[in-house]
């Protein structure tokens, strides 16, 4: 117990981006599991979720951060 304890404390606090991650999360999720509900496409629901993420003031991560080396191998 003593070990969690000292793991938890080195994570530090719960800041303001890991609650909006959880937030995407759980509504990305949540739609998700419900699509057959709202008819909304697991592709769509996901890459809303996405694009929040990227938004620059709700986003959690910046363009600039995002390294898709997939993506460069792609033909348009």
């Amino acid at each position: 117990m003593e070990t969690l304890k000292v793991e938890l404390n080195k994570l530090g606090k719960v800041l303001f981006n890991k609650i909006k991650s959880i937030v995407i999360f759980l509504s990305i999720l949540a739609l998700w599991v419900t699509n057959k509900y709202y008819g909304i496409s697991p592709f769509v629901v996901v890459f809303m979720g996405a694009i929040i993420a990227l938004l620059s003031k709700i986003g959690i991560v910046a363009w600039n951060d995002v390294d898709i080396p997939w993506l460069y191998q792609l033909h348009f």
